[in-house]
């Protein structure tokens, strides 16, 4: 068995991303990562649904979807073709409408060509934004149904794989624009740090990420614990540890909480009383001289009495 397919056989046994014959949806843009996974969950026997997103920002998506459409052929394998609708062409929003589309497609897993050089490109990205342990513990190997078979190979042994097998793939012209932070980080900022300050940048981002999050899942299944025991119950939240408590409420909450909302329900504790307004119209509430902490949603335009 070729090297780069048994280090990925590895990652997906070592994170029990998915059980042998398990049916994958792939995310294929026609790009070397994309097309690596799919050539590599192929000679792994995995039954694949090969799935081209189409953001309708550039005209070279055609040419991508008929080479990913040959390449799922070629290999006996399912394709599926899709159009998303994002809400800008910010990364983000991108981001955000190619997973809606792809959570579409039926599939026991959803697996996305992530490598350890988007790992180290993604940490020091969010190293910039000021971001902390969540953050900083970078892409997740599996998230719920979705799952990253490439996280431990580097783009190097992407390319690597793909001379080996002498298999082609397609290249993204706006990659090379400096526009976007991940470009200017990948083409400007990662080799001027590798050359100047630290050889071994890369690894040594991909390590941090994976302490930090070993970390992270501790503190997190404490959180986890004291929710089941305790749930929201304002004494018990005053007498844990303090740097539990944003784990403990990012585990109650039904929506992402930034670290300024977490400060703003910290100080209701403390204040013993008020609101405040989450995204996706939830409220957060202590009623005066209340004993929990309450999540809910809301119909109605409410002020809050937090920023």
């Amino acid at each position: 068995m070729n090297g780069f397919v048994q280090k990925v056989r590895q990652q997906i046994q070592t994170h029990q991303l998915a059980e042998p014959h398990s049916h994958m949806v792939v995310a294929a843009s026609g790009g070397p990562d994309s097309t690596a996974l799919v050539y590599a969950l192929h000679a792994l026997q995995y039954r694949l649904t090969v799935v081209y997103v189409d953001h309708g920002t550039r005209p070279e998506t055609s040419e991508e979807c008929d080479f990913v459409r040959h390449l799922a052929t070629t290999l006996n394998q399912d394709f599926r073709s899709l159009v998303c609708h994002p809400s800008s062409h910010a990364e983000g929003a991108l981001r955000e409408a190619r997973y809606a589309a792809l959570a579409t497609v039926e599939g026991d897993r959803l697996a996305t060509g992530h490598t350890a050089t988007d790992q180290a490109e993604t940490v020091l990205m969010r190293l910039l934004r000021g971001a902390g342990t969540v953050g900083l513990s970078g892409i997740p190997p599996r998230r719920q149904r979705i799952i990253r078979p490439l996280l431990a190979l580097s783009r190097l042994e992407v390319i690597a794989y793909l001379r080996d097998i002498n298999a082609t793939y397609c290249v993204d012209p706006t990659n090379d624009k400096l526009d976007a932070l991940r470009n200017r980080v990948r083409h400007h900022l990662m080799p001027l740090l590798t050359e100047e300050y630290q050889p071994k940048l890369s690894d040594v981002l991909v390590r941090m990420a994976d302490t930090l999050r070993r970390d992270r899942q501790f503190v997190e299944a404490t959180a986890a614990d004291h929710l089941a025991t305790q749930g929201l119950d304002v004494k018990a939240l005053k007498a844990v540890h303090p740097d539990l408590v944003p784990h403990i409420l990012r585990a109650a909450s039904p929506v992402p909480l930034t670290t300024e909302r977490i400060q703003a329900i910290e100080r209701l504790l403390h204040n013993q009383g008020g609101t405040v307004q989450l995204e996706g119209n939830v409220l957060v509430e202590l009623p005066s001289a209340g004993k929990n902490l309450l999540f809910r949603a809301f119909r109605h335009n409410h002020t809050s009495d937090e920023p």
